[in-house]
C-alpha cells in the first residue's frame, strides 16, 4: 500500500501511454519547438533571406524545414545569428528524431499485458500488527489518500518476455464486510466453466474479512 502516488519518469509516462495520446503529445512538443526557433529568428530583423519581414508564419515554416532537414532553398539565413540558430537546431532535431525512433520501436515491439482487473478490491487475508492495514477504517485510509498497488508478472508466449501489469485501488475502491462472487460455475451435466459476468460483483459475509484486489 503506498500513500501517495509518486509521478512517473517522462520516458516511462510516454512507453506506457495510448498511441492517441503519445502522438498528440509529440505533435505538441513538435509544434512548440519550431515555435520557439521561430521567434528566434524574428529577434533580427532580415535574419531570413526572401522571408516576409516580421512574418511569424514564414519564420515558422523555415524552421519546419531546418528541423526535418528539408532545405527547399528560398529561404535561407542571411546573419550570424540566424546561421548559429540553423546549427542549434539541426542538431536538436536529429537528436529528437533519434529518440522517437528508439521510442516508437520500444513501444511497437513491447508485449501488452492484458490482464483484467476487478473494479473494486477485497482483502482477503489476516490483519496482523505487523500489516499496515492494522487498525485502518474506510474513513483513515480515505483521510490519507491511501492506495492498494497490485502488482502482477507474467510471461507472453508470443514475444517470450516478462510481462508487468499494475492497478491501484483507492480508499473508495475497497469494499469492506465482503468476499468475490464466485466465477467457477458448474453446469449440471457436469462442465465447467468460468462466468465473467460475475468477475466484479461481491458478496457480503457475516466476518469481516478485509479489503485483494485481483483474482
Amino acid at each position: 500500500m503506498v500513500r501517495r502516488l509518486v509521478p512517473a519518469d517522462l520516458y516511462h509516462l510516454l512507453l506506457t501511454s495510448s498511441w492517441p495520446r503519445l502522438l498528440g503529445l509529440l505533435a505538441l512538443a513538435y509544434g512548440a519547438a519550431n515555435a520557439l526557433f521561430a521567434l528566434g529568428y524574428l529577434l533580427e530583423p532580415g535574419a531570413l533571406e526572401n522571408a516576409r519581414p516580421g512574418s511569424f508564419a514564414d519564420a515558422f515554416f523555415f524552421s519546419v524545414q531546418t528541423m526535418a532537414t528539408i532545405g527547399y532553398g528560398r529561404m535561407v539565413p542571411r546573419t550570424f545569428l540566424a546561421n548559429a540558430l540553423v546549427t542549434l537546431e539541426t542538431l536538436t532535431g536529429l537528436l529528437a528524431l533519434a529518440m522517437v525512433t528508439g521510442l516508437v520501436f520500444a513501444k511497437f515491439s513491447r508485449p501488452t499485458a492484458r490482464v483484467l482487473f476487478s473494479r473494486v478490491a477485497v482483502i482477503g487475508r489476516p490483519i496482523t500488527e505487523a500489516s499496515p492495514l492494522h487498525g485502518a477504517t474506510a474513513a483513515s485510509l480515505a483521510a490519507e489518500e491511501a492506495r492498494i498497488v497490485v502488482s502482477v508478472v507474467g510471461l507472453d508466449e508470443s514475444y517470450a518476455q516478462t510481462v508487468h501489469a499494475r492497478h491501484s485501488y483507492a480508499a473508495e475502491d475497497i469494499v469492506w464486510n465482503a468476499r468475490f462472487a464466485d466465477v467457477v460455475v458448474r453446469e449440471p451435466d457436469g462442465e465447467v466453466h468460468i462466468d465473467y459476468a460475475r468477475f466484479h460483483d461481491v458478496v457480503p459475509v457475516v466476518t469481516c474479512v478485509r479489503p485483494s484486489g485481483v483474482r
